[in-house]
């Protein structure tokens, strides 16, 4: 559980999920990252994000890719980044609902 924490200035991404399962990332701020805030990544499942304040990261805001299927997006706010808010082009059964999604890049915040 990564929980009310600030999360900034790193040179990757904020939160990297790679392989990994049933984690809970939840009231957190997290912006200013040379990449993704949230990374979720090959093989990694049954996630949740919710609650977030995503900003000012250098690509998305958050992205599941690979074989990231079955997390959970609820209720954060993602604006302000380089590229997308969300994309989650490559999830499957999962759920990207309830959120704020705005001044993002690209038009296309989400997928």
């Amino acid at each position: 559980v990564v929980k009310n924490t600030t999360i900034r200035n790193n040179k990757m991404h904020g939160i990297y999920l790679g392989y990994s399962d049933y984690n809970t990332v939840y009231n957190c701020r997290i912006n200013n990252n040379t990449k993704q805030g949230i990374f979720v990544y090959n093989g990694a499942y049954h996630n949740e994000i919710k609650g977030n304040i995503l900003e000012n990261n250098s690509v998305n805001g958050i992205e599941l890719t690979i074989t990231s299927n079955q997390n959970i997006v609820k209720n954060n706010i993602v604006r302000y980044n380089g590229y997308t808010g969300i994309d989650a082009d490559d999830m499957s059964d999962g759920v990207v609902a309830e959120n704020k999604i705005y001044k993002n890049y690209t038009t296309q915040n989400t997928k």
